[in-house]
């Protein structure tokens, strides 16, 4: 594990390595001085990841601070880096992912962080590859119904929010968990998350329906208030990442 983590953080410090130097060439710095901001970087970097029992055994809000550093690696770790680099990447994620605090820990940043002028992984035309890797071996038991309500969730309050910034991020964030949904129905083919969207779509569109995931769904938009609006606009969501 700390290979693993020594890896990663000197590639983000060569990262910012190629970012300083050709500052130090341009205003003649001395460049033995930046070696030691980078050298700082990586150890700043080394303490910040967290162990794989962190990732497997922290609270919820614990989870949500790991979070934020494996998002940051997900953006940081290019599709043409180095394989070794993103193995390391998938374990830390399979440990996080391996508990229900876990992934809502993670999601909760990888659907809502807002990175500036940066293009968030979250918002890439596919699902990083390492997170597809990672959600392989999750129990889809414990997946499926979060990454479904991480999308039911923020779609019902694009119309329920008054204020039109909330409105706005709640568009992103639901854009961004259906995008997951897809994943976990083309590349993961899932029967689980299947059935669960059928039922969602059930639901919202007042089928009939006996199964345990509709009652399930059923309960659900009740205890959230949800009404015709919202329902339709959950309704389409469910026929996009079903494609129907």
């Amino acid at each position: 594990m700390m290979f693993c983590r020594f890896l990663i953080t000197t590639l983000l410090c060569e990262r910012a390595a190629s970012l300083l130097s050709p500052l130090a060439r341009r205003t003649g710095s001395n460049w033995g001085a930046h070696s030691s901001v980078i050298r700082r970087c990586r150890t700043s970097f080394l303490s910040a990841v967290p162990t794989l029992d962190q990732l497997e055994n922290d609270s919820f809000m614990q989870q949500v601070t790991h979070s934020e550093t494996l998002v940051g690696l997900l953006a940081a770790i290019k599709e043409e880096d180095d394989d070794s680099q993103k193995v390391n990447l998938i374990n830390l994620l399979k440990a996080q992912l391996s508990h229900s605090d876990g992934i809502r820990g993670f999601f909760v940043t990888y659907l809502t962080a807002i990175g500036g002028n940066e293009v968030s992984p979250a918002d890439t035309e596919t699902v990083p590859s390492a997170l597809v890797e990672a959600m392989r071996d999750v129990d889809p038991q414990e997946l499926v119904p979060l990454a479904c309500m991480n999308v039911v969730m923020p779609t019902a309050m694009i119309t329920m929010h008054k204020d039109a910034d909330l409105s706005a991020q709640s568009q992103i964030t639901a854009e961004r968990g259906l995008r997951v949904l897809q994943c976990l129905l083309s590349d993961l083919d899932s029967d689980v998350t299947r059935r669960n969207c059928q039922a969602i779509l059930s639901v919202a569109t007042k089928e009939e329906g006996g199964e345990d995931l509709v009652s399930y769904w059923q309960d659900f938009f009740e205890k959230w208030g949800y009404q015709d609006l919202q329902k339709r606009d959950i309704a389409q969501a469910m026929r996009v990442a079903l494609r129907e």
